[in-house]
């Protein structure tokens, strides 16, 4: 293939936005035809369902409140439209649905289950930090951890210190007695 040849990698877009190329290779442009219209078919009758019973009805209106609750919500809370209109009446007795649920026999176990779980997956998500960031925090804790002294290895840093002095000291010497002696 020589150089110039290839004629495809170019894009047209037509007057009516669609795309297009005027690569060899491609079909040429036909616009879409029409769909003929077809008789849709009637879409089946949706069963009611069947109303939950009373009991799973109360505990979950109970877990509503329990949620309300645990999250700090101060908006008074709303009825679903699954409740059925009894245990509406046994709400609206006692007042809000707040109310109802603080009188409910382990309402406060529910609630505080909910907290834990609540604190349990927000110390998750704050302990999930990428492999990056742990080894950041690693090392800041290692900075901050002062290591134990190693008298032996202090000793013997010291002594070589006064050998370097020394031995500076014999130098300096040195260089006067050489200044003055060729001067």
């Amino acid at each position: 293939m020589s150089k110039g040849s290839y004629s495809g990698g170019h894009t047209i877009i037509r007057a009516d936005g669609s795309f297009g190329s005027i690569d060899p290779a491609e079909t040429r442009y036909e616009p879409k035809r029409a769909q003929k219209n077809k008789a849709k078919k009637p879409k089946k009758a949706v069963k009611p369902s069947k109303p939950l019973p009373l009991a799973a009805q109360r505990k979950m209106l109970l877990n509503i409140a329990a949620d309300a609750r645990a999250s700090n919500r101060k908006q008074g809370l709303k009825f679903p439209k699954n409740i059925c209109d009894e245990v509406q009446q046994d709400v609206a007795r006692v007042g809000t649905i707040e109310a109802w649920a603080s009188k409910q026999a382990g309402f406060n176990d529910l609630v505080k289950t909910k907290v834990d779980k609540k604190q349990a997956k927000a110390k998750r998500k704050s302990n999930t930090a990428g492999p990056v960031q742990v080894e950041v925090v690693a090392k800041r804790q290692r900075a901050i951890q002062k290591p134990k002294p190693d008298n032996n290895r202090i000793a013997f840093l010291k002594g070589e210190i006064a050998q370097a002095r020394e031995f500076i000291s014999l130098a300096e010497k040195e260089i006067k007695h050489l200044e003055s002696g060729s001067s």
